[in-house]
């Protein structure tokens, strides 16, 4: 009965190494949150994105992935939600989110958003608000 109780014992061991183990895999692409091991090289701030229009704010160096990490969009409409997106000139990189009035929404990939050499990043603001965006990641 001991040596059932002792193997019992590693087997759970084992699962709690395993779950740190995991833990870290995740922490390894870096957020604004932290915890990250990848250096953020890439950080981009977009101030009064007015409604109905869109901004650049990167363009992906040849021979580079930009990879997002966190997209955080601050609404400064005490009554209206405002609706944010990334697009890549026509194409979005990611559907629009709903800001809510007077509001902040943070997006944190673990895996971040992978986007191609050459594409020309843009924050487009689909609502009626005025937003600040904040996007940030790193260059592999």
């Amino acid at each position: 009965m001991q040596s059932r109780s002792i193997s019992l014992v590693l087997v759970l061991l084992a699962a709690v190494l395993a779950a740190v183990a995991a833990n870290e895999l995740f922490a390894s692409v870096p957020t604004i949150r932290g915890k990250g091991k990848v250096k953020k090289d890439v950080e981009f701030h977009v101030h009064y994105l007015a409604a109905g229009t869109g901004q650049p704010v990167y363009t992906v160096p040849a021979g580079k992935t930009l990879v997002i990490t966190d997209v955080v969009v601050t609404n400064d409409s005490a009554a209206t939600a405002g609706m944010f997106r990334i697009d890549a000139v026509v194409d979005p990189i990611h559907p629009y989110v709903r800001v809510a009035a007077a509001g902040t929404t943070h997006l944190a990939y673990v895996t971040g958003l992978s986007v191609a050499e050459g594409t020309h990043v843009y924050a487009s603001n689909n609502g009626s608000t005025t937003l600040h965006v904040r996007l940030a990641g790193y260059l592999k």
